[in-house]
């Protein structure tokens, strides 16, 4: 029987020979094993082979694209990175009126038409629905905003893109009350109501505080939030001092209208 170090030391020294591949393969490194038995060490070896189109049989990247774009609705260069499929090709099937150019490094089939959230949330899949954006969602907000407000971290990269409102989170503050739902069938990223509003009071000097007042109203009214999640997102965004006087005032309204028939919490 051989020992682990005795195969390691007979693996290490064993020649190794380039196969004949066919044209457009990479290079396929066979490490012969010698008198090794198969449970201790394969009869090959493969390292770094990627299977040519011909080996694989498949179909041309422009009858498969499609087929990605239907699935995933939009798509870029990080959704072929599993396909094996050059990025060049979506601008080629682009300019052959198989798939549409939605944004930069976007692409849908023709005929698909997905709003400016969808996209956002597409070009940049780190980042978190904030702010206007994320009370339009939650219905708190009645006119859509102009742009997609995003929340991204302190180091990331913004993309050159005109609808797109960025603002800065840092630590606790960019990774609490995150919920994720599904919009014109994307993936999005949103900031939960209690969170929310806590942002909208931290960055008052960037919108109106009086919207944050009114989401606040709205929320305790439509029993949307509780306090205790109120207040732990209030001290998250540090925020406390200026919503307290704020959420006893919302209460004592609940309860005012709750004595007056409204529904109880």
């Amino acid at each position: 029987m051989i020992k682990r170090g005795e195969w390691a030391r007979q693996m290490t020294c064993r020649p190794f020979a380039v196969e004949p591949r066919p044209r457009g393969a990479r290079a396929r490194v066979i490490h012969y094993s010698g008198q090794l038995s198969n449970a201790l060490a394969p009869a090959t070896m493969h390292l770094h082979h990627r299977q040519s189109d011909r080996e694989r049989r498949t179909a041309h990247p422009s009858v498969t694209l499609p087929k990605i774009a239907a699935w995933h609705g939009l798509i870029g260069p990080f959704d072929l990175r599993w396909e094996d499929i050059s990025p060049a090709y979506l601008r080629y099937c682009a300019k052959s009126g198989i798939l549409v150019r939605v944004a930069r490094g976007l692409y849908s089939l023709p005929g698909s038409n997905y709003g400016a959230t969808a996209i956002a949330s597409k070009l940049v899949p780190r980042g978190v629905l904030c702010l206007y954006s994320a009370l339009y969602v939650h219905k708190l907000l009645d006119k859509p905003p102009e742009r997609v407000w995003m929340a991204i971290g302190p180091k990331d990269r913004r993309p050159r893109h005109a609808n797109m409102r960025f603002v800065r989170f840092s630590r606790a503050a960019l990774t609490e009350g995150v919920e994720q739902s599904y919009m014109e069938g994307i993936r999005v990223r949103v900031y939960s109501v209690a969170k929310t509003i806590a942002d909208c009071f931290k960055y008052r000097h960037k919108i109106d505080i009086r919207v944050g007042i009114d989401a606040l109203t709205r929320a305790v009214r439509d029993h949307r939030c509780g306090r205790r999640e109120l207040h732990r997102f209030a001290r998250i965004c540090r925020v406390s001092k200026i919503m307290e006087p704020l959420l006893i005032s919302a209460w004592r309204s609940r309860s005012t209208s709750r004595e007056g028939g409204r529904r109880p919490w």
